[in-house]
């Protein structure tokens, strides 16, 4: 029986975890593969009531859970000890349980399953999640002439050599990776999907949602997930302001548990008034009853180098809920989905002129009746997680043939 060690920087009591690392670890364990499931948790997160729960429903699906706690200060030494920690942790499970295969969810994951492979001989599938030196480069927490910067870039390349299998969430991070570091062997897409059973249009839990939120006669813009790092706050508050002069019932739902400090300043200083915004920090299980009231959802992301390998998980969620997108152009391979299914519209330009041409288009595709269709069936076909499911097993087919041979 094939034993899978899999490391996740991300920690799954977060929103992040039980969207893009459990509902795999589920699929996947029911196909015979076993997994042994090592996280990062946070502060905020890992004092939860639900984690012994979440650790015996895991346990049912044979998926053995262990954790460890996520540290962020003092800046890179912290890194460096939880690699430390993490590798320590991981030989054991290697020595005890006859592990075969390391599957790393990014780059601090990927230090820990380089030195096992070296070690071990262990198989090692490295799941990119996107370019993370320029991402913390582009974000300004990083300066691409540092040495961490190189390091880590440096690191990139070594895990790609080294891989037996790479993960990416776009076509253009697969062609980059095969173009860049002339990489020949196996690449595989696969975006943040989505349980489309999960995340799909309610009438009944719309309606309950909409009373309970004060939100009946609400045109209602959503944006879930981080506000901090690449997330234009400033742009899509000024958006915002822009297409209530179109439609002055807009109203915009924020769902985060990033600080509300910042997002709050900004409302006030442009004008905006309090009552036209709802922010809340909603669990994983309750995002599909609060997209149920949603008419359109926003993607703003600063534009970079790192965004050709992004993939936001919102995105899916919003399709498979039925619900159209405004979104920034050239993240990842969003652009040519949105136009190419004719489900969003793309703001190129970051000014009022713009802003109103596009809110409008939006608007004539809302008065489509089959565009919350057109919306789900692009999310059952492309991003379901189902196929994410699929595709992952072919590669730990192939990871296990490669174990045979």
């Amino acid at each position: 029986m094939t034993r899978s060690l899999y490391i996740s920087y991300d920690g799954v009591l977060e929103p992040l975890g039980k969207s893009q690392v459990i509902p795999y670890l589920k699929g996947l364990s029911k196909t015979g593969l076993r997994f042994i499931l090592l996280t990062y948790e946070k502060k905020y997160f890992i004092d939860c009531k639900n984690k012994q729960e979440l650790f015996q429903q895991l346990k049912k699906e044979n998926i053995e859970w262990h954790s460890l706690r996520y540290h962020k200060k003092p800046l890179i030494l912290s890194t460096f000890f939880d690699i430390f920690e993490g590798l320590i942790i991981c030989i054991i499970f290697v020595c005890i349980q006859r592990v075969d295969i390391v599957h790393a969810r990014g780059y601090v994951s990927s230090a820990i399953a380089l030195i096992l492979k070296k070690i071990f001989k262990v198989k090692f599938i490295f799941d990119t999640r996107g370019f993370w030196a320029d991402e913390k480069a582009e974000s300004s927490h990083w300066n691409r002439n540092s040495i961490l910067y190189k390091f880590t870039k440096f690191l990139e390349l070594i895990f790609i050599k080294n891989a037996d299998e790479i993960i990416v969430l776009t076509i253009k991070a697969k062609f980059f990776i095969k173009d860049k570091y002339f990489h020949s062997g196996n690449i595989t897409i696969i975006p943040c999907c989505v349980d489309t059973e999960i995340f799909k249009p309610d009438q009944d839990c719309q309606v309950k949602t909409r009373i309970e939120n004060s939100l009946n006669g609400k045109f209602v813009f959503a944006h879930t997930g981080s506000l901090e790092n690449w997330y234009m706050k400033n742009e899509m508050l000024d958006y915002f302001k822009s297409a209530k002069k179109i439609t002055p019932e807009s109203h915009f739902l924020i769902l985060s548990h990033s600080p509300k400090g910042e997002i709050l300043k900004l409302i006030s200083e442009k004008g905006l008034q309090m009552a036209d915004f709802t922010i809340k920090a909603v669990s994983f299980e309750k995002m599909p009853e609060y997209l149920s009231v949603v008419d359109v959802g926003m993607i703003f992301i600063d534009l970079g180098f790192s965004k050709a390998a992004c993939f936001p998980t919102k995105f899916s969620e919003f399709l498979s809920c039925g619900i159209p997108i405004i979104s920034s152009n050239k993240i990842g391979d969003t652009e040519e989905l949105i136009l190419n299914n004719k489900v969003g519209v793309i703001v190129n330009n970051f000014n009022e002129k713009e802003y109103a041409r596009t809110f409008l288009e939006l608007l004539k595709l809302k008065d489509e009746r089959d565009l919350e269709d057109r919306c789900r069936q692009l999310a059952k076909k492309e991003f379901s997680l189902n196929v994410g499911i699929e595709r992952y097993q072919k590669i730990y087919t192939r990871t296990t043939d490669g174990l045979q041979s």
